[in-house]
């Protein structure tokens, strides 16, 4: 708010959010050392130890690296070909639906590493049961995201933002997939596959980037969006397949399934509107 106030520009402002993150990677750190110490907690050091998780972990961290290529990269082909007003737009819509995302965190924080926990003392029903509660969760909140968003561009957003509201709805679907991904990866996890689960994440990031590079010049905004929902939805239904494969988690998939065609049916979905992916999530 300072650096705003005294109208420095971008480089100040990204200045400013290094400097915040620095100071809590610091506070952390002393905050975590001081309770090591209380409870006699020693660090030490096994090169063995050390190979196995890195072995485990390296591929999940480039994994995140190369998702760079569709949380990010689109915003540069976007600068290329439509309007700074344009760029400004979805930006706009992709903070509001970015919400779902810290909406679901409090979850993700709890369960995620609780699940191993579960699996292995409660079994593979049990996990599953909670996974679709996560499921339900997700939906829910997606929902609400797509529902309140246009209310709130109302309210705090200058009038010249009124057309992001229609790209909150995307993105928030697409936003939707991605936290389902994490959900249903567990299997993989369990049995370490983490080396496919980067191939993965290649594949489907190598066909969003394609799909930006040749949609993009002709459909604008809307070429990105396509490309990022066909990508997320290549890599869910790819990690779910692997994690299925992996270990077999009891998903009711057919009972969602015949669901969702049923409501399909009664509300008779014909084009795509807000009303439309509301009704079908």
């Amino acid at each position: 708010m300072i650096v705003l106030h005294y109208g420095y520009g971008v480089t100040e402002v990204i200045l400013t959010g290094f400097i915040s993150a620095m100071i809590q990677t610091v506070a952390v750190i002393y905050i975590q050392y001081k309770m090591n110490k209380a409870t006699y907690i020693k660090y030490h050091f096994n090169l063995r130890i050390t190979r196995i998780y890195l072995v485990y972990c390296l591929p999940l961290m480039f994994s995140g690296v190369i998702f760079f290529g569709l949380n990010g990269l689109e915003r540069w082909f976007l600068i290329i070909y439509v309007s700074f007003n344009d760029v400004a737009l979805y930006a706009i819509a992709f903070k509001f639906a970015l919400i779902l995302v810290l909406l679901m965190q409090p979850f993700g924080m709890w369960w995620m590493p609780k699940r191993f926990e579960y699996l292995s003392k409660n079994g593979a029903n049990t996990t599953t049961e909670i996974t679709h509660i996560s499921i339900v969760l997700l939906c829910v909140l997606t929902v609400l995201v797509c529902y309140f968003s246009p209310f709130f561009i109302d309210w705090f957003m200058p009038p010249s933002y009124q057309p992001a509201k229609e790209m909150v709805y995307i993105l928030a679907v697409i936003f939707a997939i991605k936290e389902l991904n994490e959900l249903i990866n567990l299997g993989a996890l369990v049995k370490q596959e983490t080396k496919k689960l980067l191939v993965i994440n290649i594949f489907s990031t190598i066909i969003g980037v394609t799909m930006i590079i040749l949609l993009t010049p002709y459909y604008k905004i809307n070429g990105v969006l396509i490309a990022l929902i066909v990508a997320q939805s290549i890599r869910t239904l790819s990690t779910y397949w692997l994690s299925q494969r992996c270990f077999a988690f009891p998903y009711a998939i057919k009972k969602n399934c015949r669901f969702i065609c049923y409501k399909c049916r009664s509300y008779r979905i014909k084009p795509i509107s807000k009303h439309h992916i509301i009704t079908f999530i």
